[in-house]
């Protein structure tokens, strides 16, 4: 039904947050595809440990664009790795909302994990400015 498209680089630390949530989900993906950027860690074994299907990935876009090449389904639903889904209904209620709407494309909220750093990260700023921008944009 989907293929779930994760991007990657060094995320040995947040992956496996990221996959244990995919996997607490009642609607499952077809297929979870890591696009990895050559990553030093684990990140690539803990993506295969998962069932995940790992490719070459590149910078961002790119490592999006080549999990998408070897994506088997329609519809795709971009990750990053350090988010985490907010409850067990989320892909139900996304996949349901999308294609009900008979949507091209879509966004969705996913919970930015922390650093255990009581200061920000660059990431962190630019993920809550998105989240803010998207619940502006949802209620306009």
């Amino acid at each position: 039904m989907f293929s779930v498209i994760i991007p990657t680089l060094n995320e040995e630390k947040y992956l496996p947050r990221l996959l244990e949530s995919i996997e607490q989900q009642k609607l499952r993906p077809a297929e979870i595809i890591v696009a990895d950027n050559h990553s030093k860690d684990r990140t690539r074994d803990i993506a295969k440990e998962h069932g995940c299907i790992v490719v070459d990935g590149g910078f961002i876009s790119e490592a999006r664009n080549r999990g998408a090449a070897v994506a088997s389904q329609d519809i795709l639903v971009f990750l990053d790795a350090d988010t985490v889904l907010p409850d067990r209904n989320t892909f139900s209620q996304l996949i349901g909302t999308f294609i009900a709407k008979d949507a091209d494309i879509g966004s969705c909220y996913a919970k930015n994990i922390k650093d255990e750093s009581p200061l920000p990260t660059p990431s962190h700023v630019m993920f809550n400015t998105t989240k803010r921008l998207n619940k502006l944009t949802y209620r306009t």
